[in-house]
């Protein structure tokens, strides 16, 4: 079966000028390898041969995909198997047969396995009940912008070490917006990467894997280590009330961000606790505003003791937002809002305060309450009550059941009539 071209050399350009004739037709190219051309004008490399006095064939591939020389070499191949007593097409049906148990196995395997990407978003869940909202978009974005790129989709079974230092080496790669002094991207890096480690500490919980190998990466051969940086504030008690000053008298401010300011002025609470708090948390009868746990810091109860100066600024929110918004110092562009975090920083460069950030009335307050403490007569602890700190070692803090309300509000009057002065 086959016809031969005679003396006439092959070549791809002859094999490229044979036309079909509307049946189909088998050319010779050598021992074994043939030209199959079908009625449709398609073309395929056939290696036939005999074994065990049987004739069999194996189709190569289709032409031009496939060129004359790579046949040819595969064809030399399967003679050379016949040589060794080995049936090519039987080989190959093996090796087909193998393949498909291989896949099936694989399947089945990974039906067990879990993606990494799930189990970022359930320990996500997890960790969602008990953080603030600020803290839950923080670590959110971590995940969706660094490691969800790279380990998406790969099963957390699979995850090597190799894998994770691949990993942390990419994040150079990310594009980030909020790089600022106080968040360098290797302090970004570092986050990112604690980040990893604690989704696979909640996977060896849950038995999705045996061990955390992110335990075994030194972060520090990785990201050079960051120099330690501290929010700026302004200490010099005369430069401070002039900060204070020019905040009550700045009319144009949005009245919602200058009457944060000052409370937060007021107060030295943290201002993403200036951001988040809400109307249903005030006590008027017992002059409180109540921040449940997972708005602070070390997750624990805070009660701001309300003086008279600070009833006088929620009045104020009171009559400018009718309280129609959750929050008593909500965004000034929408008031269903929170304000967002950079409000209050761009309304002191707006008054001319580069050197002072809005996290920076804590160390303003904390080093003048210091330096005056035989002027007000408060202890340490209430200072540091006033700062939401943990105050002592975990003997004291068993003991200490008191978070020094009424001494605090007290020091907050004291603290305005300075400010005042």
């Amino acid at each position: 079966m086959g016809t031969n071209l005679g003396t006439k050399k092959i070549t791809d350009s002859v094999i490229k000028s044979l036309k079909t004739t509307g049946k189909e037709k088998w050319i010779r190219i050598e021992e074994g390898l043939y030209i199959r051309i079908r009625n449709t004008g398609k073309k395929y490399f056939v290696s036939r041969y005999s074994f065990n006095n049987k004739n069999k064939k194996i189709t190569l591939g289709e032409y031009p995909a496939l060129k004359l020389a790579q046949a040819r070499k595969m064809n030399l191949e399967i003679r050379e198997k016949i040589a060794n007593g080995i049936d090519p097409l039987e080989e190959k049906q093996q090796q087909k047969i193998k393949k498909e148990q291989e896949e099936k196995l694989a399947i089945e395997e990974n039906l067990n396995k879990h993606k990494f990407e799930d189990v970022a978003y359930e320990w996500l869940e997890y960790k969602e009940q008990n953080i603030a909202d600020v803290t839950y978009f923080k670590l959110l974005r971590r995940v969706e912008n660094y490691l969800l790129p790279f380990l998406g989709n790969k099963f957390i079974e699979d995850i090597t070490k190799k894998d994770v230092i691949e990993t942390v080496k990419k994040f150079k790669n990310i594009r980030t917006q909020n790089n600022t002094k106080q968040t360098t991207k290797h302090y970004t890096y570092r986050v990112v990467f604690n980040t990893l480690k604690e989704i696979l500490k909640y996977a060896v919980h849950f038995d999705y894997i045996n061990k955390n190998v992110a335990e075994l990466v030194d972060i520090n051969k990785l990201v050079p280590t960051p120099e330690k940086q501290h929010y700026k504030a302004i200490t010099d008690e005369k430069e401070f009330k002039e900060l204070y000053r020019l905040i009550k008298e700045a009319t144009f401010l949005n009245e919602y961000t200058r009457n944060a300011l000052l409370f937060l002025a007021q107060t030295a609470l943290r201002p993403g606790n200036i951001r988040n708090a809400r109307w249903e948390n005030l006590d008027l009868n017992a002059q409180i505003l109540y921040f449940p746990a997972a708005d602070m810091k070390m997750k624990r109860d805070f009660r701001l003791p309300l003086t008279k100066n600070l009833l006088d600024i929620i009045a104020k929110q009171e009559e400018l937002t009718g309280k129609q918004t959750p929050y008593i110092f909500p965004s000034p562009v929408n008031s269903a809002r929170k304000m967002s975090e950079n409000t209050l920083n761009f309304a002191l460069k707006r008054l001319g305060y580069d050197n002072h950030h809005s996290h920076g009335f804590r160390s303003s307050f904390s080093t003048i309450c210091y330096e005056k403490q035989r002027e007000h007569g408060f202890s340490d602890a209430v200072i540091e009550a006033q700062l939401a700190h943990i105050i002592g070692n975990k003997v004291v803090q068993a003991y200490m059941r008191s978070d020094f309300l009424e001494e605090r509000r007290e020091l907050l009057k004291w603290w305005y009539e300075f400010l005042e002065a």
